[in-house]
């Protein structure tokens, strides 16, 4: 189904001619509204410790209302539409001629990429919309793949655009997949965002994974809980690689979601180790006590599993439980790279479980002081020297 069927014009018309040389340049056609986070978006007070793991989430964004946004375009003429007028001749033979050396080169090579780079510059001038339009129509399917990439930073300003990437979302091909739905999610709307939510049923597990990253960084706002209602049933009911079900407990935590405590509940008992470590976290950042298995993970001889108890027990409201569960732990020199990270997207340093302890065991003596015939517990423990 195609979204982008109507015209929109932001600002005063400005009468052009249909056929000119050159278009004045776009303005954004609306901003997406910020709204109050909703009672379903809460953290402990223990959440606010910095976990060194990945971070998923960005700037709370309430999805605008794609229906509304296109019933108020009805009136402008398309000539004067900064998406669906027609660019100038030279500008769309250009964008042609370099969509088709993306589709005839090799893929990854240096022609390949010269005219990837030259679509991109064609969308920076001012016909950019209109001409993404074009090219988000091309038959071909790297030349579709390269339009996405291309178009990406226009479609928040014109969510129209998103409209044309609906068919890509269940492209065979798995980078074009992922693409169309970093580009739906881009738009900050309601119908395109559920139209990504496709990427769930994606065979390749990178689309499924992308899905949930691009779902984490719009953040949804007050009323926009229902995208997170449908991948949580999906983690927990059809999802089959252990790595998106350990994205989505962190990306929920980290959220402060309330609403994910019963899958989060429920992935405690999964069948990867990085699952239950990554619920247990989560559960411990949303209700401010780790599940019970934290403390035996903290007297194993599992690096992934002291790390885990580390980034639990920091996170929850018992300072003293703390120092005695991670006290021990600040002379383990073993270390590992976040399971989650993506190779050479993400900076991930190696966890090392001492330089981990330490950090939480700060972070308690700083929220919550040594007073009273505990304080003993809770000062910091001295550092070793390196």
């Amino acid at each position: 189904m195609c979204l982008a069927v109507v015209a929109h014009s932001s600002g005063p018309a400005r009468a052009t001619p249909a056929g000119a040389a050159s278009s004045p340049a776009p303005a954004p056609e609306r901003k997406p509204a910020r709204g109050a986070p909703s009672l379903a978006w809460r953290l402990a007070p223990g959440v606010a410790l910095p976990d060194p793991g990945v971070r998923l989430g960005a700037t709370r964004t309430k999805l605008c209302d794609l229906g509304q946004h296109m019933l108020a375009a009805e009136p402008t003429p398309f000539h004067l539409d900064p998406v669906f007028r027609r660019p100038p001749e030279a500008a769309r033979a250009a964008m042609a001629a370099a969509l088709k050396r993306v589709e005839t080169s090799k893929p990854g090579s240096a022609p390949a990429r010269a005219a990837a780079a030259e679509v991109t510059r064609l969308l920076r001038g001012a016909d950019g919309p209109a001409l993404a339009r074009m090219a988000l129509l091309h038959p071909g399917p790297r030349g579709r793949a390269a339009a996405l990439r291309a178009a990406l930073p226009l479609v928040p300003d014109h969510p129209r655009l998103a409209g044309f990437a609906a068919g890509d979302l269940r492209a065979k091909d798995a980078a074009r997949a992922r693409v169309a739905v970093r580009f739906s999610f881009a738009a900050r709307c309601d119908t395109p965002a559920l139209y990504a939510m496709d990427g769930l049923e994606h065979p390749a597990v990178a689309v499924r994974e992308s899905t949930v990253r691009a779902l984490a960084a719009l953040t949804p706002g007050t009323d926009d809980t229902g995208l997170w209602t449908i991948l949580a049933r999906h983690v927990t009911e059809a999802e089959r690689a252990p790595r998106v079900r350990a994205l989505f407990a962190r990306a929920v935590g980290q959220l402060g979601w309330l609403p994910a405590i019963p899958a989060l509940q429920r992935l405690l008992k999964d069948e990867s180790a990085t699952v239950q470590h990554e619920a247990a976290v989560a559960l411990t950042r949303l209700t401010g006590a780790p599940p019970p298995g934290v403390l035996r993970w903290a007297r194993s001889r599992s690096v992934a599993g002291r790390l885990a108890a580390v980034r639990a027990l920091a996170a929850s409201q018992s300072a003293v439980a703390l120092r005695q569960a991670v006290a021990g732990l600040t002379k383990d020199r073993r270390a590992l790279r976040d399971p989650l990270a993506r190779a050479g997207v993400d900076r991930a340093p190696r966890w090392q479980v001492a330089t981990q302890a330490q950090r939480a065991l700060d972070w308690a003596a700083l929220t919550h002081p040594p007073t009273g015939p505990q304080a003993h517990l809770l000062a910091p423990a001295p550092r070793s020297s390196p």
